[in-house]
């Protein structure tokens, strides 16, 4: 029998960080959410630069800079981006703080769920930039039909990347992403599926979603884009309560459904 070594061999032994790099990747997916072309962006978790280094070809004059906590990583990000820091923003010195004011565009990419308390990273930038700054994010969505399907059967396969990636510290759903930037005091302007699956010979709703041993009844076209995608993407800007309204409100203090 051939012998396949499980995702968590790969974790460090001490902490549990990653010991392994995922492939590089441009992300020209997101340009879709830019709501004005980026000038000065700060990309949070930017691995190697590849994201950035892209958008500097991409926009030509464009300033970027890198937040990356991998010493290896941010090496080789620092030979193609303009500027790099290898600490916690929320370590960042007053220098750091003041620039973050003049950035126009903030990426988290696939790194939210990475971290112990993402919830209190956005609430701590929104404190720090201009509200004419926007955050493009992208999050894997836990509540993805062949997520369901797997639990169903019980398992949860962990693996090097993808929804089970072995390094995911949170997991969302469309739902409680929407609530998460509400009540870290943002307000969603656009909102995409970034990678999704297609569901064959959709008819009238409630119509049945049925995947092996399971059988979902879907209400309606939310319900079952919700279901189809694996990946959401959002540009989301700081909002006062004041700029939001009554459903918006409700996401932001609102009680859990």
């Amino acid at each position: 029998m051939e012998k396949h070594l499980a995702a968590w061999h790969a974790l460090n032994k001490i902490d549990g960080v990653q010991s392994f790099s995922y492939p590089e990747s441009a992300r020209l997916d997101v340009y879709q959410l830019f709501a004005a072309q980026p000038g000065r962006i700060l990309d949070v978790g930017c691995s190697s630069g590849a994201v950035g280094a892209s958008l500097k070809t991409n926009f030509p004059g464009a300033w970027v800079w890198g937040c990356e906590l991998d010493v290896h990583a941010a090496q080789i990000a620092e030979s193609r981006l303009d500027r790099i820091n290898v600490n916690d923003p929320r370590e960042w010195s007053a220098e750091d703080l003041s620039l973050l004011k003049s950035v126009d565009t903030i990426l988290f990419l696939d790194v939210l769920e990475h971290m112990s308390n993402p919830w209190g990273l956005l609430q701590f930038f929104c404190n720090h930039i201009s509200p004419e700054t926007q955050l493009i994010i992208s999050l894997p969505n836990v509540a993805y039909a062949l997520v369901l399907k797997e639990l169903a059967n019980g398992f949860w396969n962990y693996a090097s990347s993808g929804i089970f990636d072995v390094t995911h510290l949170r997991f969302f759903t469309l739902y409680e992403m929407q609530r998460m930037f509400y009540q870290t005091g943002f307000r969603i302007e656009e909102q995409v599926s970034l990678l999704s699956a297609t569901a064959n010979n959709v008819g009238d709703y409630p119509l049945f979603l049925e995947m092996g041993n399971i059988r979902i009844t879907v209400q309606d076209e939310a319900q079952l884009q919700s279901l189809m995608t694996m990946q959401f993407g959002f540009r989301v800007r700081k909002a006062s309560d004041s700029m939001l309204n009554s459903d918006e409100m409700n996401s932001r203090y609102g009680q859990h459904l």
